[in-house]
């Protein structure tokens, strides 16, 4: 409560603070009479504004949410959305160091080490700073100078992470990826996105408005007051940013009355509105986000919880043909029903798959970590008519003996195990419980596609509760090798449309879909099936 009680007086003072040197501004150059004449071009400019604003916080979200995950920190995509924009108002503390919570929250929920909110905070920092400077430099003609700085800026995360490898305890910290190229690249490319939107914002409200500014001295306005008011350690460049923006324009020869009017729009609409918008977020969410601090979760848990309402998460007619295409993808690599032939469905969710093969014939048997899941199956196939055996399981051993199956598949499972190597333990379970001319059928989603894997990492885990955004999803191109086990040469490939889509939609789309199936882009495509089976010494696939 005490906690509490310090961020509401530590943000009425900023607030208080920030509104007196605005109006300090507005009456000493006699905004006030313009605002009056043009309140129509500045409600239009702060209208655009705030949803440029909303965009900027969005590429920030994505930035710092990419940044976890590559220190390795399985953070589901709406927890890291929730605590981001309820935190908003951590811009306005010194060096932007509040953002710091929103890490420490996550290394304690998620039981992760408490230096990669340091990290985190350390390599955003330094792609604002970087990409403030690239944006300044650029439009001064100052860039070649300023070359060495923005270098160094991008190389000291990497430096300290090497170095920080070569410590007691550094495998703990997972700092490896930052010596990845790609990361540095994604984090400076969201961070010059993030920045460019404002800077659209003050050249907009200045059109907008009739003022003789060019988005070259937008952008040398902008970076230049941000970076200097940032460097104050002031609480959001109170008093320093805008005023550094205020007088950058009076210099290019904007009159001082329109140039406060227009900063005025641009703080009101970017860090205003942010914080204005995190408090709101942080009172409609709060059981929400105590609920994160008090609690763990895992897979079970997710899976239980989300058991009653899972199958709403699918359109029917999107769940029917992809169960339609599934089947008939796994048909072919079956044994013929009329043998009786006895199957494994791991990870059998509500037995849709399961029931279907034992109305064809097999005998089926399905297993599930999730309780809840599974007392779902059984009420499908009561429905249906159908006998499948099914039963929950600790996730690492499967209640089975040696060669007990003719064959087993997953549909969409193996991403939820947490690690690479308990991915590979598990399929060895399945090679052991299957017969010596078994297979072993895994369907995964294919993320070769950046767009599609950027879909299922970023979007999809906040439209629906199925995945969460930290699934550890197996390539086809990467398929982990098993002890004793060889992947067939042959993989099948489908689906392109997503399932967002009205249904008329996917029926006129499908002839594509189909095309595509069948060209050289078909490895891009979002679902694909491999088959693994016993390595025999001499057999040929």
């Amino acid at each position: 409560m005490a906690s509490v009680l310090c961020l509401v007086v530590g943000l009425s003072f900023v607030l208080a603070v920030g509104a007196g040197v605005t109006y300090v501004w507005l009456t000493h150059t006699q905004a006030f009479e313009l605002i009056a004449a043009q309140q129509a071009q500045l409600m239009a400019a702060l209208a655009l504004t705030v949803l440029l604003t909303l965009a900027n916080l969005g590429l920030r979200w994505l930035r710092w949410t990419f940044l976890l995950r590559r220190f390795h920190a399985r953070v589901p995509t709406r927890e890291t959305f929730q605590l981001f924009f309820a935190t908003a108002p951590a811009i306005v503390t010194p060096f932007y160091l509040g953002e710091l919570l929103r890490s420490l929250v996550i290394a304690r929920r998620h039981r992760g080490p408490l230096s990669i909110a340091l990290w985190v905070w350390l390599v955003e920092r330094c792609s604002d700073v970087a990409a403030l400077l690239v944006l300044w430099g650029a439009v001064t003609g100052q860039l070649r100078y300023l070359a060495p700085g923005v270098l160094l800026l991008l190389a000291a995360p990497v430096l300290l992470a090497r170095r920080s490898q070569r410590m007691p305890g550094a495998d703990t910290l997972h700092t490896g990826q930052l010596t990845s190229l790609s990361v540095l690249v994604v984090c400076v490319g969201l961070s010059l996105g993030a920045w460019l939107l404002p800077i659209v914002s003050l050249w907009c409200s200045s059109q907008l408005l009739a003022l003789p500014v060019s988005l070259g001295l937008a952008s040398q306005v902008f970076a230049a007051g941000t970076l200097l008011g940032g460097l104050t350690g002031v609480p959001g460049g109170l008093g320093a940013s805008g005023s550094l923006m205020i007088v950058g324009l009076v210099d290019a020869g904007v009159s001082a009355a329109a140039a406060s009017s227009a900063v005025f729009v641009l703080r009101f609409g970017t860090q205003w509105f942010a914080v204005a918008l995190g408090v709101v977020v942080a009172v409609l969410w709060r059981k929400r986000l105590l609920a994160l601090l008090r609690t763990s979760g895992s897979v079970q848990q997710h899976f239980d919880s989300l058991a009653p309402a899972y199958a709403s998460d699918i359109p029917p007619f999107y769940r029917q043909q992809m169960l339609e295409r599934k089947i008939q993808a796994m048909l072919p690599m079956l044994p013929p029903p009329e043998t009786s032939a006895r199957g494994l469905d791991l990870g059998c969710g509500q037995g849709w798959y399961a029931c279907e093969l034992a109305q064809r014939g097999y005998e089926m048997h399905g297993i599930d970590l999730s309780a809840g899941q599974v007392a779902q199956a059984e009420r499908h196939c009561q429905e249906q008519g159908t006998q499948v055996e099914l039963r929950t399981y600790d996730g690492v051993h499967l209640p089975y003996p040696d060669g007990h199956f003719d064959f087993a598949y997953s549909i969409n499972v193996l991403h939820h195990v947490p690690s690479p190597v308990a991915q590979r333990d598990l399929m060895r379970e399945v090679l052991r419980v299957l017969k010596r001319d078994g297979r072993f059928l895994l369907h995964e989603m294919n993320i070769e596609n950046a767009l599609f894997r950027a879909y299922v990492s970023y979007v999809f885990p906040l439209l629906k509760s199925i995945d969460e955004g930290t699934e550890l999803w197996i390539r086809p191109s990467r398929l982990p090798p098993i002890p004793g086990g060889r992947w067939h040469n042959v993989m099948s490939y489908f689906t392109f449309v997503p399932e967002f889509l009205p249904e008329r939609v996917l029926k006129w789309l499908r002839p594509l879909e189909r095309m595509l199936e069948r060209s050289p882009l078909r490895k891009y495509s979002a679902h694909y099936m491999a088959t693994l089976t016993h390595d025999q010494q001499g057999q040929r696939y």
